[in-house]
This record gives C-alpha cells, structure tokens and sequence, in this order.
C-alpha cells in the first residue's frame, strides 16, 4: 500500500494503473533446456502484453507459453511474426504444447493475427511452438489480454 500526499491545494493524480484481475496466470512453462524467452514489460495500461521470441536457428523443436484462467470475459490475441505453417502461436483448452496445429483451438503462423473472447471460469493455455529448422520474421508471438 503506498499513500500518495499532495502540498496544501493540491489534489494527487494518478498517472498510471494496470489492472490484471480481469485473469489469473496460474503458470509460465517452457521446455526444459530451450531456447525461448518471455517477456511481459510492454504490459501497461490495462493490457497484459507477453511476447515469446526463439533464438534463430535453434536446432531442435521449442516451445513456450502460459495457461490462464479468465476472472471475467476478456479478449486474448495472438500476433505471429514466425516461419509460416512450421512455427505457430497457439491456444488451446485441453494442451500445454501443441506439437501439431490440428491440436490448437486457434493458431496464428507467418504475420497472422487472431482474436478470441473467453468467459468467466474459462481456462487456455496459450504457447509458441517453433519446429528446429528455418527460421523467418522475428521468431515470436505476441499475446495480448484484455478485459472487455
């Protein structure tokens, strides 16, 4: 808790607020031993940013992502900027790591992007699954989650 105190006359101002209650994340996961990272600082302003990048010319299939449960209705997007059809973005209710793109509810690969709404008590995980051998764009996904 921090109090904010103003000179006499003077009102404080809130600049800034992120509100995430909207959905809890009850985990991160990445393969033991990969080469993907995850990155949430441009998070601001009411929007939850995640951006899930691979190291160029990995070697070997990767994966990484997050599994949430939504608080109240939001609105999940998926940017890929990855190897098209081979590297995807994904979201799935049943699967961690979707290995092949017949498993995901939603996936986004090349430059795509893709919006899903999920309700209240409603759980996905949500993931980047680069395979080892090309490597195009930026190799990453963005994810993006707000509260409607």
């Amino acid at each position: 808790n921090n109090t904010l105190s103003a000179s006499a006359g003077q009102s404080p101002v809130i600049m800034d607020a992120e509100d995430i209650s909207a959905f809890t994340i009850n985990r991160k996961f990445r393969k033991i031993g990969g080469a993907m990272s995850l990155d949430s600082r441009a998070s601001s302003n009411g929007k939850y940013v995640l951006e899930i990048s691979a190291s160029k010319s990995i070697g070997s299939d990767d994966f990484a992502g997050i599994y949430i449960t939504a608080n109240r209705a939001i609105k999940i997007t998926l940017q890929a900027s990855t190897e098209q059809l081979s590297d995807y973005g994904y979201m799935s209710e049943s699967y961690p790591v979707c290995t092949n793109r017949n498993l995901a509810e939603v996936y986004v690969s090349g430059t795509e992007s893709i919006s899903k709404t999920i309700y209240a008590g409603d759980s996905r995980y949500i993931g980047f699954f680069k395979d080892g051998t090309t490597s195009e764009n930026d190799d990453k996904v963005t994810i993006t989650i707000e509260e409607l």
